[in-house]
């Protein structure tokens, strides 16, 4: 038996209003509740984030950028501290040394005994003449036979410079020794 079919017009075709050729075919009506959870209107894009995910990625940037800046500010003043601290004690080093330096009648500088000195054994200490004569130096800087600090050795006023030698990295104070306004040698600690 042969279904009789209506003959469907154009616009009846296209805008989904015509007669169907089967009942199953037929897609019931959606209701939209606004008041459940995405039921309320719905944008034509789908990759939009929702609330939820918006502010969860706010704050997870926001926690995550204050970790960062509070990290920074606490390494720069830990480290300003530790450079201060080290400061401190090569100066306090080189005063020691000065104290305890002796010049001849000539103005040239005598021969310093640091051992006598009451010195802390990781600095490496140097007492150098003008003419680039090793005077003295501490017992762990003996196997240096050039200045900790070449640089530091050239300069006219106490100066604080970073040195890389035999894979260690120091920190140096070079430090002019003057008598009577004539330089007769130079120091240094690192």
């Amino acid at each position: 038996r042969r279904a009789e079919r209506t003959p469907v017009n154009a616009v009846e075709a296209l805008s989904g209003r015509g007669p169907h050729p089967h009942p199953r075919h037929h897609a019931p009506a959606r209701r939209v509740d606004p008041n459940r959870p995405g039921g309320g209107l719905r944008s034509a894009r789908t990759t939009l984030m929702s609330l939820r995910s918006r502010l969860t990625w706010l704050y997870t940037s926001l926690m995550g950028g204050l970790v960062l800046i509070l990290g920074l500010v606490v390494y720069s003043m830990v480290s300003a501290d530790l450079l201060y601290n080290i400061d401190s004690l090569l100066e306090q080093t080189a005063n020691e040394v000065i104290k305890n330096a002796r010049v001849d009648a000539r103005g040239n500088l005598d021969l310093i005994n640091l051992r006598t000195l009451n010195l802390t054994e990781n600095l490496l200490i140097q007492v150098w003449e003008k003419d680039r004569r090793l005077l003295a130096s501490s017992e762990n800087a003996r196997q240096f036979t050039t200045p900790i600090d070449p640089v530091g050795a050239q300069a006219t006023k106490p100066v604080y410079l970073e040195e890389s030698i035999s894979q260690m990295h120091l920190r140096v104070l070079s430090i002019p020794l003057v008598v009577n306004q004539r330089q007769v040698g130079y120091l240094q600690v690192g």
